[in-house]
Parts: C-alpha cells; structure tokens; sequence
C-alpha cells in the first residue's frame, strides 16, 4: 500500500507532469522539424495518447465506483471519467482515420501540421491536469466529511439560482445533445458546410466552452478556505482551457481557411473526402458531450462546496531546518531561517550535542557550574520584529544528558562526555511565514574558584526546528513553552473613536455605516471609554429618550479596560474573560492604535472557545444527552438520534425563548432584554413567530431616527423573514445554515410553536471548527 501510494504521489506531482508537457512539445517539434509527419512519428504519439487516456480514464472510473460515504466525490470521479471517454474516443477516431488513409483534409491551410503539433500538445496538457486534479480529489474524497446528509429540495430564491439548476439538470443536456445532433444532420445534408454554417457551430461551442471555463474560476475563488476543493476545481478549469484553446485554434483556422478559398487567396491544399465531413460532425458532437459532462461536474462540484467540509486534521511532524554550529574564539553562533507552513501548530527547537566535562575539586559541590554554558536565543519574523528572546544555562538540562565517564574518581578528578538532544523550546508561531533565528553558546568555559576547578568544551552541536510537534509531558523538560502571537498581530485597525462630548446620533451613524459593533470614547485625545451596540440598546431606550438629547459620555462603560500591542495572545485572553468583556482596545503611549476583540482571538485561536463561554453549560448539556441516550423511549419520539448517533438542535438549544408580540412598544423589548441579560427577543404575529429584534435592531433602526422607545412597536424593527429551524435538525446542518445565511441565531420551532433558539454561543460549544467560518 506505501508502494502504491508512492507511485501515485510521484505521478501526479506537478512537476512530473511539467516534464511530460515539455516532453510531448520536444517532441512534436522534432517530428515537425522537415514539416511533415510520417506515419510512424503519427504512431508513436497517437499510441502515447491512447496509454495516457485510457489508464486515467480507468483509475477516475475505478473510484467513482469505489463504494463510500461520500456519493458527491463518486459523481465528480464519474463526471471527470466520462469526459474522459469522450475525448478519448476522438482521438481514437481521429487517429484511427488518420493512419487507414481515411481522413485527409482537417484545416485548409498551408503548415497544417503545426496545427497538428498544437492539439497534440494541448490534449497532453489536458490528461496531465487531470491527473493533477485527481491527487486533489483523492484528498477530498479522503478527508472530507459530510455536513448534510439529504439536503431538502427547495425552491430557487433567486433568479440566479433557478438558471444554474435549469442550465445543469441532466434533462436540459439531453435536449442540448439533440438539437446538437439535428443541427449538424441539417448543416451536412448537402455534403459541404458553408461559412456561416462552421460559423454558428463554432461560435455556440466557444461562447459555451469559456462560458463554463468562467464559471469555474469564480467557484474557485468561492471555495478557497477549502484547499483540495479549491485545487481540483482550478485543474478542472485549467483542463477545460487547454479544450477550449484547441477549439479557438481549429475554428480560427478553420474559418480562416474558409474565407480564403471565397476571396481566391488561398488555394485549398487537398481536395476533401465525404468522410471528413463525418469527422467533423463527430468532433463537434464530442465537444458538445465533452462540455456537457463538464456542466455536470460543475454542479456536483458545488454540491460538494455546500454540503462538505473539511475537518481538523492532525499535522504530520516534519523537520523544517536543520544547522550545524561551527565553534570560533570559544563560542558556536548559528544564524539562520526557517519557513512554517502549519498554522496554529507547535513548532519545536532542540539541540543536539556532545560536549566534555573536566572536574577538579578539594570540596565537590554538585551545584557547581549550573550556570555554565549560556546562551541566547532569539525569534524574529520576515519584518525583523523580535517575537522571542531569551538568555538561559545550557545546565539547565543537565538532568536530560547522557553521560560516559572517560576518566576515573580519583584525587578529586572527574571526566566524562555528555551527548544528548534537548529541546530548549517549543512555540507558536503567529502565522504560517519565513522567521529569523539567532543562537549563540558559550562553547568553552571555564570556572575556578578556590577548592574546584571546572571545564566544558563542546565538540559538537545541531540545532534543529520541526513543526506539527505533540507538547512534551512531565517535569522532566525544562524548556520553555510560548505563545509568540502577540494582540498586534490579530487586532483590528484603525480604531473609530468619538469624543465624549458627541451625540449618541453620532455613534449610532458610525456603527450603522461602518458595520462596527462598538466605538471608542476619547477625552482630551485619550481612550476613556467605550460604548457597545448593547449600551445603546439599553441605555438610551430604557430613559425614553432620542439620540439628540444623549452625549456618549453619559452612557459610555468606564474606566476603559486595556491592552498593549505586545501582549501576548494567551494574556490578552485572560483578561478578557477575567474581566468579562468583549473587546479591548489596544493602547500603546496612551494613543489607540487597535482594538482586539473575541472574534480576533477566536478567529486565530478556536482552542479558546470554552474559556469565554461557560463550560457549566456544556457540561450540562452533556449530562442531558447522557440520560437521553440511556432512556431515549421516555425522552424521544424519534428514533433518529439512537440510530445514528448524531447531535441534535434539541439537545443543545436554549429554553424557554423571550417572545413577544409585534405590537409590543420597544420600551418593553429593551427591558426583557436588560433584566434576562439576552441579546434577542423573538417576535411572534398572532401566537406564531414572524420576527427577530436584537441589540442592533434597537441601537440603529430607533436611534438612527431619532425616536423616543415608546414611540416604536415591534413589528417597526423587526428583521424578517424568521430563518428558523426544526429541532431534530443535526448541529452539523444548524452550523452550514447559520455560515450561509450569516446570521448568529436560529429560532427553533415545531409544528409552528416556538420552543426555543440556538445561538453561535451554543454551536461553537459543540462545533469550535466552525469558529472561522461564522466569524469571517
């Protein structure tokens, strides 16, 4: 199975198939160097083509019937492999034809040979990404979990929507094959395809070719934060470029030809034979099942996007760098780079060494010379800021060598070797990237005092960086473990800050424009405090008054909790779920510069999830499915989750919900919200739920008006459509919902009844891998 694995990494590495595309235009040019092809050169590259073809034609069909979990990989596979057939089907054809004496006439042009050259080429090109596309969909199909299992067919919500579905519905491609085939039956019947006919034919196919070649592109970049996906859409672009080109260049010619014979001024090289005119009605019919095939890969593709993600993956450990020390003037200083391509991964730095030990002694003392063999150690990153210092004693790890004596106990002598590999520290680089390391080591010391004498020479030393390294356990490892991101590498900039004396209406106008949920307050140029969405959801409304008649220092949170650039990640963390807020701004000399908030750690560190939500709730939660699994006929009345296991909205919802009715006055809504500390109210229309308000429907759709709470209902603010769910939804699916709707909570109803809501509070509990996805 390595073997095998082997071979397949080795052929479809890009680099293999860059030699094979430069191997097939050397040769093309030098069977085309005396400007005509033999039979045999014609052999040769046919034959070479057919092997190519049919065995990647073979291994994509072998793994679309690979039975699997996965049905959407199997259908990609499938797709690509029919593509596949069709065009190896026409080169079979075509050179079938070409070597019985069949076909003769293909483009009426002098040098048709070089022609010739390029379509070999471009097919080449061709099969060689779709290789390299395989690898990719191999590491789909591999890694890859499901998120929806059967997604409900819906009705398109959009006009965009119902074009895709009616342009890739298998029935709409058998219409398009049938008009296709009538349409060349009518062109031929006369034997001879006039201009205008080649025209509309090669128009239709190149409109359509760079048409769906498009489509693929703008998927590509849809669907990058899922890297394989991503790879395997662009090489099916790049495929269906190479296609496409070769269609360009045999209509452009074709037509050139064409034009030429009507003006007189190019003489027709060959007379044609009724079988050419089969031959390109062949050719036409298979790029029109070729392209065919490809809208249909293109909607699995999707359906791939949609319904599949990719789950955390554990990183191999591999060595990034290695340096020897050369010793000079008694010291060992390596300086060198290294390149991290995890992200959020530890990363390890270790020593591997043998040094000698001569002790001389009248009264030993074991602790003598701990302190021996300094060095410095120093990380920095590609814009040469210092992320990491630190001056230490090689004998700090004198518990971890291993020792041979050399030299006997005697007349208060000791002489031994040590030899070991140490790691002096483990870290977290702040993003993947090329960093700067500088080591320097007192190779030989000496200490003398009276009583003892103490020498160490080191021999040898290799410093070392891997990454995708497991944390060492025990005490036995003095090392250090740090985090190097630091709050300027994940804060946001600039900072939007207002003087205390502005008008709420002012605050309320940043936030709604700039799509901010909070605004630093200033006094005589210095951050002083700072007002949320939720203090202008409350603090306004509940004194029942306008925006105009409220400065921002009457409602601003003080004193200003704060941070400074080069606080580290884990620190700033701390503080934030010490103190219990949600944002920090960033001070360095008492000037703003940043701020950093949960979403910013979250985003960079989805370890942390646990630290700012309560984990007495999680707990909980789990202790209810425990009883649920062990008495599921009392507690259910489904037997979904006993069969399959999977984690239900039921299970992990809050409840009761907050509702009321959409002619309640907001003065009523900011006050539910102010004593149940919640961030929403579901609103309902005679007893059912229609709507949502949450604390920045009441801070900008009031206050940007200037409107007393008293003055509003409900029904005023409200955000509808109600986007809800079903509570035996999986939490998987509640997740994919809550990302493409990009809302933070989902009311749960049953049977029309309200019977409570999941937030991204509650999914991130359970689902953390999610983080990224909700909060970009």
């Amino acid at each position: 199975m390595a073997r095998r694995d082997f071979i397949f990494r080795l052929i479809t590495d890009e680099r293999v198939l860059v030699v094979i595309v430069s191997i097939a235009f050397l040769w093309r040019a030098f069977v085309s160097s005396d400007g005509e092809i033999t039979l045999w050169e014609s052999v040769c590259s046919g034959v070479s083509l057919f092997i190519i073809g049919w065995v990647l034609f073979g291994y994509l069909y072998s793994m679309s019937a690979k039975p699997t979990d996965w049905p959407v990989s199997n259908k990609i596979y499938h797709g690509i492999a029919v593509s596949l057939l069709v065009l190896n089907i026409y080169v079979m054809i075509y050179y079938g034809m070409r070597w019985v004496g069949l076909l003769h006439v293909e483009v009426s042009v002098p040098r048709d040979f070089i022609y010739r050259d390029l379509r070999y080429v471009l097919f080449v090109i061709f099969y060689c990404v779709a290789i390299g596309s395989a690898r990719y969909l191999r590491g789909v199909h591999e890694n890859y979990r499901l998120l929806i299992k059967e997604r409900p067919k819906k009705r398109a919500k959009s006009i965009k929507e119902a074009i895709f579905r009616v342009a890739t519905h298998e029935r709409t491609l058998v219409v398009v094959i049938a008009a296709a085939i009538l349409w060349r039956m009518v062109i031929s019947g006369d034997n001879d395809i006039t201009f205008w006919e080649s025209t509309l034919s090669g128009i239709s196919l190149i409109v359509w070719g760079w048409s769906i070649f498009g489509y693929f592109c703008a998927l590509s970049v849809k669907v990058k934060r899922k890297p394989d996906l991503t790879r395997a859409i662009q090489g099916t672009a790049l495929g269906l470029c190479a296609i496409n080109i070769y269609a360009v260049l045999y209509y452009g010619l074709r037509w050139y030809g064409l034009i030429g014979r009507l003006m007189g001024e190019v003489e027709e090289t060959c007379v044609p034979q009724p079988l050419d005119i089969v031959f390109r009605n062949v050719r036409y019919l298979m790029l029109v099942l070729f392209y065919c095939t490809i809208v249909l890969v293109a909607k699995q593709l999707v359906k791939a996007y949609e319904d599949y993600t990719v789950p955390a993956r554990k990183i191999k450990e591999r060595e990034v760098a290695r340096f020897k020390g050369n010793k000079k003037n008694g010291r060992i200083k390596i300086s060198g780079s290294f390149e991290i391509t995890t992200f959020q991964k530890w990363c390890r730095i270790g020593l591997i060494f043998r040094f000698s030990e001569s002790i001389k002694w009248y009264e030993y003392e074991p602790s003598l010379g701990s302190q021996f063999n300094k060095y410095r150690l120093s990380i920095a990153d590609r814009l040469g800021n210092c992320l990491f210092f630190e001056d230490r004693s090689f004998m700090d790890f004198i518990s971890l060598f291993k020792t041979t004596c050399t030299g006997r106990l005697w007349l208060g002598r000791y002489t031994a070797t040590h030899k070991g590999n140490v790691a002096i520290l483990e870290f977290i680089p702040p993003s993947p990237g090329r960093y700067e390391l500088d080591f320097d080591l007192a190779a030989d010391e000496v200490f003398s005092e009276p009583g003892h004498k103490r020498m160490t020479s080191f021999q040898e030393l290799t410093l070392y960086v891997r990454e995708g390294v497991e944390p060492m356990e025990g005490p036995a490892y003095p090392h250090k473990r740090v985090d190097l991101m630091k709050v300027r590498d994940i804060m946001t900039r600039p900072v939007i800050a207002e003087d205390g004396a502005a008008l709420v209406t002012k605050i309320a106008e940043d936030m709604a424009e700039l799509g901010i949920g909070s605004v630093v307050i200033t006094s005589e140029g210095k951050p002083a405090g700072i007002i949320t969405e939720r203090d202008l959801a409350l603090k306004v409304l509940l004194k029942n008054k306008r925006a105009s008649e409220v400065k921002a220092k009457e409602i601003m949170s003080f004193p200003l909790i704060t941070t400074g650039p080069e606080t580290s990640v884990e620190e700033a963390c701390e503080l934030v779920a010490e103190k219990g807020v949600k944002r920090l701004p960033v001070v360095e000399n008492d000037v703003l510069i940043g701020i950093v908030s949960i979403r910013n750690i979250l985003t960079k560190k989805p370890r942390y999830v646990k630290r700012f939500y309560p984990e007495v709730r999680v707990l909980a939660s789990r202790c209810k499915q425990a009883v649920r699994l062990v008495v599921p006929y009392f507690l259910f009345r489904t037997e979904k989750r006993s069969e399959i296991g999977e984690l239900k909205v039921r299970e992990i919802m809050t409840r009761p919900v907050i509702a009321e009715d959409e002619e309640t006055l907001v003065t009523t809504i900011a006050k539910d919200m102010n004593e149940l500390g919640i961030g929403s109210i579901v609103i309902t229309r005679k007893g059912k739920p229609s709507g949502i308000i949450t604390e920045r429907d009441l801070a900008l759709k009031v206050l940007l008006k200037d409107r007393k709470a008293s003055e509003v209902n409900a029904k005023e603010i409200m955000a509808f459509p109600l986007v809800t769910i079903e509570p035996e939804a999986s939490v998987d699916e509640v997740c994919k919902l809550a990302v493409k709707k990009r809302i933070k909570r989902l009311p749960v109803v049953e049977n029309g009844s309200l019977v409570g809501i999941v937030s991204i509070r509650d999914l991130l509990r359970w689902k953390p891998e999610y983080v990224r996805e909700f909060y970009f």
